[in-house]
């Protein structure tokens, strides 16, 4: 509120500041939650998986707290992140306008024009990705996303336009998974409905989710103690 542009002395109005706090509230908060949500169902739906987080974050982090340098130790917990992104991008459609006339593809595009991109559609596309209805962190495995072309994967987008914040946002995401998984073990609750991605802002589990979080090791836990 009291910034000041360097060249005028002026700062933003009361509508500017508004859109500022709304772009970090949906931009950097809600983006960041629907994917660890979708990362816990989707582990919760695959207990081979959460057994793999856990042995890769007993041995890297134990009880402590994570530090910056654990960041490229936890691979398969990076794996995990990068594959929710690809099968439940938050961000599952992007807009671009055209600067001037060209032709891609056959289609024929004015300046002026919008076009979408879905992210979702190419990270479901069998043509780049094995299996693309499978939940697979494996696949990231030996540079994987090296051998994809130019937005076969962009979950956060591209060009001129990337995300600002991806990399924070990664290891934000990586980092509370892992605080999550060294303490929880994290199931579906016994009444929950069936969960549906809805096509929202951000993409998102229709009706939430309904999740039963046993703690791992107990004994291990000194009460009051801040471990999570």
């Amino acid at each position: 509120m009291d910034a000041r542009d360097a060249d005028d002395g002026l700062g933003m109005s009361s509508h500017q500041i508004r859109d500022e706090l709304m772009t970090i509230f949906l931009a950097g908060h809600e983006t960041t939650a629907n994917a660890l949500s979708w990362a816990l169902y989707a582990i919760s739906k695959h207990p081979e998986i959460q057994v793999k987080l856990f042995n890769e974050v007993n041995s890297i982090i134990g009880q402590r707290t994570p530090k910056p340098e654990d960041f490229m130790k936890l691979q398969y917990t990076q794996n995990i992140i990068h594959e929710t992104l690809r099968f439940y991008p938050p961000l599952y459609i992007l807009s671009r306008d055209v600067t001037e006339d060209v032709t891609i593809g056959g289609y024929r595009f004015k300046k002026g024009d919008m076009i979408l991109i879905s992210s979702y559609v190419m990270q479901h596309n069998p043509e780049y990705f094995d299996q693309p209805e499978s939940f697979i962190p494996e696949r990231f495995e030996n540079n994987f996303m090296k051998s994809l072309p130019a937005f076969a994967y962009f979950p956060f987008g591209g060009g001129p336009r990337v995300c600002i914040g991806n990399h924070f946002a990664m290891m934000e995401a990586v980092f509370v998974l892992a605080c999550i998984a060294k303490r929880y073990r994290i199931k579906l609750a016994p009444d929950h409905h069936d969960v549906t991605p809805l096509p929202s802002l951000t993409l998102r589990p229709k009706n939430g989710l309904r999740m039963v979080l046993e703690e791992r090791a107990a004994e291990a836990f000194e009460p009051g103690a801040s471990n999570f």
